[in-house]
């Protein structure tokens, strides 16, 4: 029912002995688990640079940012994706940013941060949906606006207090969140082509998965334009 943030906040961080595409082939690069954005970003990238994911550079399953930052501290893995600032957990060891979604020619659209409900549940609970999305993109324009006071929250809820690590967060999230959160139709029909090529005989529409008329509602009658008013 609503995305706000359509493409992946992602940057693939190497050692700093990589200085090239070419010097990744025969390594591995660090995920949280296949499938994931993390995922989908380290493949967006190696194909970005030439390479063949799992081909030319294994693809590790080893956990969130810190776990990756640490196997990456170890030598376990060359490189990984990550959001942006979780390099900084990566204390001591010399890196390099290889690729990032702002080198790209184009964004990669992916429906990252979205919200999502049964059909059911919307025919029959719509208004109580409708407040959860108002109260949502309430909380972005917070987000948005109040720098500090996000940071403090991002802190406590990813348990970090490193300063680099929250400051680049905040700075590459910040920037990305929708001010009317419509899913990008163009990512969600990437996701359904990649899920359909792994289960042959399914079928799947993108109307049957996305409906955007309770952001459509919100837009038409003003309530976001409100809250970024204040």
């Amino acid at each position: 029912v609503g995305s706000f943030i359509n493409t992946l906040p992602y940057e693939l961080v190497v050692h700093e002995s990589i200085k090239s595409p070419q010097a990744l082939k025969g390594k591995s690069v660090g995920i949280s688990r296949v499938g994931s954005a993390s995922d989908v970003a380290a493949r967006v990238f190696l194909k970005a640079l030439g390479l063949e994911p799992d081909k030319d550079v294994a693809i590790l399953q080893v956990g969130g940012s810190p776990e990756r930052a640490a196997a990456f501290r170890t030598g376990r893995i060359a490189g990984f994706t990550s959001p942006p600032g979780s390099v900084q957990l990566a204390k001591g060891m010399p890196h390099r940013i290889l690729i990032g979604m702002g080198d790209l020619q184009k964004p990669y659209p992916f429906p990252y941060v979205c919200v999502t409900t049964t059909k059911s549940y919307l025919a029959t609970n719509r208004s109580i949906v409708k407040r959860i999305m108002m109260a949502l993109i309430e909380a972005t324009h917070f987000f948005k606006t109040q720098k500090e006071e996000s940071k403090k929250i991002f802190a406590k809820y990813s348990r970090q207090n490193n300063e680099a690590y929250l400051e680049a967060g905040y700075e590459a999230n910040a920037k990305l969140f929708e001010r009317v959160p419509l899913a990008t139709r163009e990512g969600m029909e990437i996701q359904i082509k990649e899920a359909l090529a792994r289960k042959p005989g399914a079928t799947l529409k993108l109307s049957e998965i996305v409906d955007d008329s309770l952001v459509m509602e919100l837009e038409k009658e003003g309530f976001i334009d409100r809250i970024y008013k204040q």
